[in-house]
């Protein structure tokens, strides 16, 4: 029987074109893939070309994570079935940091200097009053991602931003880690849990630099 239209979008020959489109959007080889992310120039052709299966989700997630270090990112659906948040340009901060608008000059300047001093940082601008009183509205917090669940443990206790594979961030309060690989989050004055599977999350930023706007 012929497949259907969504059996064939998930297929591994249209997983291999997403992915190839991935890898060009972030104008990397796959010898860089290779040289960069330790993920073979051979494996990626096999997945790019469909053979064997076609990409697996587990070797769609380490594709996430290595195009998202390249500023470059989509949901894990999209790649897997095409569906969900397709391919991006991941936005600076410094975009939405605008001292011609009113912004704080100096915070950007720090913000910029932040990025070239550490590697892979993500950065967020508070938009609700939910980690009250630590964080405002406005407030702008960054962090480098963790994606590895080694690392992810050594976080708890911390304030952390999270990134779910749909591409929504999330200001938390990592609470407790399990064994199953359950994390549970909380608001800074809200006993209530979040829990969240980690394969649900593309990556976790521990909040290290914090800046509160001036008031306008």
């Amino acid at each position: 029987m012929p497949e259907t239209k969504q059996q064939d979008k998930s297929g591994p020959i249209a997983r291999g074109k997403r992915l190839k489109s991935l890898r060009m959007m972030a104008g990397l080889s796959r010898k860089a893939v290779d040289e960069s992310y330790q993920i073979s120039s051979g494996t990626l052709q096999g997945w790019e070309d469909g053979r064997y299966g076609g990409l697996t989700q587990k070797g769609a997630r380490r594709i996430l994570q290595s195009m998202q270090r390249e500023g470059v990112q989509c949901s894990l659906e999209w790649l897997i079935h095409g569906t969900g948040l397709g391919p991006q340009l991941s936005a600076p901060m410094d975009a939405t940091l605008n001292p011609s608008a009113g912004d704080d000059a100096a915070m950007v300047d720090e913000l910029l200097y932040f990025r070239n001093r550490n590697q892979d940082i993500m950065d967020h601008i508070i938009n609700d009053k939910l980690m009250l009183p630590c964080y405002e509205v406005g407030d702008v917090v960054a962090g480098r991602r963790r994606y590895n669940w080694r690392e992810v443990q050594g976080l708890l206790g911390k304030n952390c931003l999270i990134q779910l594979n749909t591409g929504e961030i999330y200001l938390k309060h990592l609470k407790e880690v399990t064994l199953d690989e359950i994390l549970h989050f909380t608001m800074l004055e809200d006993s209530k849990m979040l829990s969240i599977a980690f394969d649900k999350i593309r990556c976790i930023a521990p909040v290290t630099w914090h800046r509160r706007r001036d008031p306008a």
